[in-house]
């Protein structure tokens, strides 16, 4: 729903502004933050990583590319992150043809990337579906990827910050040239090694599509220290 709402938005100055406003109303009292994280996470689940799926999914030139689906949780404790990656993410519409996805998509994951690579210390799991040589036909598991929540927090009332550690839950899709070790990407160092090849002028340049969002979540100390280090195959 925000980001259709953003897109009314002419230009680039006028989506910044909308986005300050977006921010400075969510974030007015420490109640009203914590709703709208779960709100917003709710919809990313639900909403916008499942459209995403379908819509690039619909393009003819990705067809015989491998599609990959990554989902990773960092710890964000001031949001930087996620405001980042949410806005970025949401200010980059995808069109509804081929027109301009390359570019696009090419330009966006530059600007992204330093947010969720500078440390990839920070993450505390990843998760990951590959689906190579896509021949045109999308199945359940990657429609459900996104609804999927490990921590289990959908459902929850939004924890107190003090009740554990703030971390962005970030979602990423691409379509690209370069080959996926084995059949999936089996750890989290695979996952860091993948990205890391894509985030260089060669690496670049075998991306065909790409979007990203991201959530904010507090994790209790428990979840986190349950899936610290691990990696998810969907």
């Amino acid at each position: 729903m925000l980001d259709f709402v953003a897109s009314r938005y002419a230009g680039q100055r006028e989506a910044d502004e909308f986005y300050k406003k977006m921010d400075d109303t969510m974030n007015a009292t420490p109640d009203i933050a914590r709703i709208s994280d779960v709100v917003i996470r709710n919809l990313i689940h639900y909403g916008t990583v499942p459209s995403w799926t379908r819509r690039f999914t619909a393009l003819p030139s990705l067809q015989g590319h491998n599609l990959v689906w990554l989902q990773l949780l960092q710890v964000d404790e001031q949001k930087t992150a996620q405001l980042k990656l949410y806005a970025l993410g949401s200010r980059v519409a995808m069109a509804d043809d081929d027109s301009n996805v390359v570019e696009r998509s090419r330009k966006l994951f530059k600007d992204a990337a330093p947010f969720f690579m500078k440390d990839s210390g920070l993450w505390i799991f990843s998760r990951s579906l590959v689906r190579k040589g896509y021949n045109g036909l999308i199945d359940d598991a990657a429609l459900e990827f996104a609804p999927y929540d490990p921590l289990e927090y959908l459902s929850e009332l939004p924890l107190d910050p003090s009740a554990g550690i703030r971390c962005a839950e970030i979602f990423l899709f691409l379509a690209i040239d370069n080959d996926v070790p084995g059949d999936h990407l089996c750890n989290r160092e695979a996952v860091k090694d993948f990205l890391n090849a894509l985030n260089s002028e060669d690496g670049t340049r075998k991306i065909h599509a790409f979007t990203v969002t991201a959530g904010s979540v507090v994790a209790t100390r428990e979840k986190l220290q349950e899936f610290r280090g691990k990696h998810l195959t969907a």
